[in-house]
């Protein structure tokens, strides 16, 4: 998952869930910490979806889901990759331009930049 400052849907398969009251819980850095309060769909038996805010660090979750009666799945891992970098504008050539009625070239020079149109 790219990280984000915004909430994403994290859609968690399995089996064995119970749809009363199965949280999806994550943590890092060998903390885990249950996600309450979360906007939570069971979607069935095999899968939940919630809204979850990761952040923007790279860094690994734990995820598991806990059964009202305290019964757990087994942990898996998700990865959060660091959303990539803003572009840079370093120079813009020609600076001057002189005005014309013509299609001109300007070339732009930077980092960060991503194909396609803008």
């Amino acid at each position: 998952m790219t990280g984000s400052n915004s909430n994403q849907v994290l859609t968690i398969t399995g089996s064995g869930s119970n749809p009363a009251a199965a949280e999806g819980a994550g943590g890092y850095s060998g903390y885990t910490a249950t996600v309450q309060g979360a906007q939570m769909a069971f979607l069935g038996g095999s899968q939940i979806q919630l809204l979850i805010n990761v952040g923007t660090t790279a860094r690994t979750w734990s995820v598991q889901v806990v059964n009202p009666n305290g019964q757990a799945s087994s942990a898996a891992s998700l990865q959060v990759v660091a959303p990539p970098p803003p572009p840079v504008i370093a120079s813009v050539s020609p600076n001057p331009m002189t005005g014309s009625n013509s299609n001109q070239t300007v070339t732009i020079n930077g980092s960060g930049f991503q194909s396609g149109s803008g």
